[in-house]
Protein backbone atom coordinates (compact mmCIF):
# COMPACT_ATOMS: atom_id res chain seq x y z
CA UNK A 1 0.00 0.00 0.00
CA UNK A 2 1.69 3.45 -1.17
CA UNK A 3 1.50 6.57 1.33
CA UNK A 4 -1.11 8.42 -0.80
CA UNK A 5 -3.81 5.27 -0.42
CA UNK A 6 -2.73 5.06 3.54
CA UNK A 7 -3.59 8.69 3.82
CA UNK A 8 -6.77 8.36 1.65
CA UNK A 9 -8.09 5.65 4.57
CA UNK A 10 -6.99 7.42 7.33
CA UNK A 11 -9.19 10.92 6.36
CA UNK A 12 -12.00 8.54 4.88
CA UNK A 13 -12.05 7.04 8.74
CA UNK A 14 -11.25 9.98 10.31
CA UNK A 15 -14.07 11.15 8.56
CA UNK A 16 -16.43 8.61 9.70
CA UNK A 17 -15.22 8.44 12.88
CA UNK A 18 -16.31 11.68 13.14
CA UNK A 19 -19.97 11.65 12.11
CA UNK A 20 -20.01 8.63 14.88
CA UNK A 21 -19.13 11.26 17.49
CA UNK A 22 -21.30 13.75 16.32
CA UNK A 23 -24.41 11.11 16.23
CA UNK A 24 -23.07 9.88 20.02
CA UNK A 25 -23.30 13.49 21.76
CA UNK A 26 -26.52 14.11 19.99
CA UNK A 27 -28.11 11.55 22.55
CA UNK A 28 -28.70 11.41 25.93
CA UNK A 29 -29.71 8.69 28.79
CA UNK A 30 -30.41 10.02 32.33
CA UNK A 31 -30.22 8.26 35.60
CA UNK A 32 -32.32 9.09 38.65
CA UNK A 33 -33.51 8.55 41.74
CA UNK A 34 -34.46 10.50 44.95
CA UNK A 35 -31.03 11.73 45.44
CA UNK A 36 -29.99 12.51 42.41
CA UNK A 37 -30.55 13.37 38.88
CA UNK A 38 -27.49 12.93 36.10
CA UNK A 39 -27.83 13.28 32.25
CA UNK A 40 -25.22 12.05 29.92
CA UNK A 41 -24.75 12.28 26.05
CA UNK A 42 -23.36 8.66 24.85
CA UNK A 43 -20.10 10.36 24.09
CA UNK A 44 -19.72 9.67 27.81
CA UNK A 45 -20.15 13.71 28.71
CA UNK A 46 -21.65 14.72 31.61
CA UNK A 47 -24.17 17.21 30.62
CA UNK A 48 -26.29 17.79 33.96
CA UNK A 49 -26.15 16.96 37.62
CA UNK A 50 -28.48 17.57 40.27
CA UNK A 51 -27.84 16.93 43.91
CA UNK A 52 -31.62 16.70 44.96
CA UNK A 53 -30.97 18.23 48.80
CA UNK A 54 -31.09 21.85 48.20
CA UNK A 55 -28.22 22.55 50.73
CA UNK A 56 -25.65 20.65 48.43
CA UNK A 57 -25.55 23.45 45.47
CA UNK A 58 -22.21 24.26 45.28
CA UNK A 59 -21.34 21.00 45.87
CA UNK A 60 -23.07 19.61 42.87
CA UNK A 61 -21.45 22.51 40.85
CA UNK A 62 -18.16 21.32 41.68
CA UNK A 63 -18.82 17.64 41.19
CA UNK A 64 -19.93 18.51 37.80
CA UNK A 65 -16.74 20.45 37.01
CA UNK A 66 -14.66 17.64 38.22
CA UNK A 67 -17.35 15.21 36.32
CA UNK A 68 -16.31 16.77 32.98
CA UNK A 69 -12.61 17.32 33.73
CA UNK A 70 -11.95 13.63 34.11
CA UNK A 71 -14.17 13.19 30.87
CA UNK A 72 -12.21 15.50 29.27
CA UNK A 73 -9.11 13.70 30.04
CA UNK A 74 -10.75 10.17 29.10
CA UNK A 75 -11.66 11.55 25.30
CA UNK A 76 -7.85 12.55 25.10
CA UNK A 77 -6.27 9.73 26.04
CA UNK A 78 -8.82 7.54 24.04
CA UNK A 79 -8.15 9.76 20.92
CA UNK A 80 -4.02 9.34 21.80
CA UNK A 81 -4.36 5.59 21.66
CA UNK A 82 -6.56 5.53 18.67
CA UNK A 83 -4.06 7.31 16.37
CA UNK A 84 -1.59 5.65 17.80
CA UNK A 85 -3.30 2.19 17.22
CA UNK A 86 -4.06 3.34 13.72
CA UNK A 87 -1.68 4.87 12.56
CA UNK A 88 0.90 1.65 13.69
CA UNK A 89 -1.22 -0.74 11.92
CA UNK A 90 -1.13 1.39 8.87
CA UNK A 91 2.64 0.80 8.50
CA UNK A 92 3.03 4.28 9.27
CA UNK A 93 5.14 4.56 12.26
Amino acid sequence: MNLFNALKQLKSLQETFNKFKEELEKETVTYEDENFKIVSNLAGEILHLEIKNGECKTLEKELLKALKEVNRQTREKIKEKAQNSLMGSMGLF
